[in-house]
């Protein structure tokens, strides 16, 4: 038994690693795309994420996790260095809609410092994460090619990885890369389905420009 324990341990240790190193390397190929002009990042989401994620962190470690919220604080790291990109770099076409999305995002920091139940915070944080994708969902809308498909499979597969590292798999540690992977997931379906429908179309102008940029 003690054998098995430490086995898993040891997998677990090594898949928070692995999705904390693709996640570093994501950035690094996001980061890529940018200065080719194929990606232009929206602030406003990236700004959600960095600062959910951090609050997500810190409550993981507050729950117990010591490596298994290492993923959290990677992903914010991450978030945050996009977010300064996205100043100079990133989508211009700032909406009302976007600024109410970044508002909510915001108003978590509030809402996790008077809420007392780990549980509901983690809840209501995970919605509000979810609800900042909002703005980059908008501006796929119309710019399906600024956005790297296979960046965004990268964050759903290393939040399904950081799931299998926790140390203790409860409501509270998995709701939050459980829900981030669905909607990353869900996002890249979405992204390649406005793509083919744009090309049934004829609407190729996207596609143009992004291989210009290219």
């Amino acid at each position: 038994m003690a054998e098995l324990g430490a086995v898993l341990l040891s997998s677990k240790i090594l898949a928070v690693l692995l999705a904390s190193l693709i996640r570093v390397a994501n950035l690094g190929y996001y980061i890529y795309t940018i200065f080719k002009g194929q990606t232009k990042p929206h602030l406003y989401t990236w700004l959600g994420w960095g600062i959910i994620g951090l609050i997500i962190g810190i409550i993981q470690t507050l729950e117990g996790e010591t490596y298994g919220a290492l993923p959290a604080y990677t992903s914010a790291f991450t978030c945050f260095v996009r977010v300064i990109l996205a100043i100079p770099y990133g989508e211009k076409n700032i909406t009302m809609s976007d600024k109410v999305s970044l508002l909510g995002c915001l108003g978590s920091i509030l809402i996790w410092l008077v809420t007392n139940e780990p549980l509901a915070s983690v809840l209501l944080l995970t919605m509000i994460d979810i609800f900042a994708y909002y703005p980059t969902y908008r501006k796929t809308w119309s710019k399906p090619m600024e956005e790297p498909i296979f960046s965004h499979f990268l964050f759903g597969f290393t939040n399904t990885l950081t799931i299998f590292g926790l140390a203790s798999i409860t409501i509270t540690t998995a709701a939050y890369p459980f829900g981030v992977a669905v909607a990353s997931y869900g996002f890249v379906i979405y992204t390649l389905m406005r793509r083919k429908q744009l090309a049934m179309d004829g609407i190729e102008i996207n596609k143009k420009e992004f291989h210009k940029n290219g």
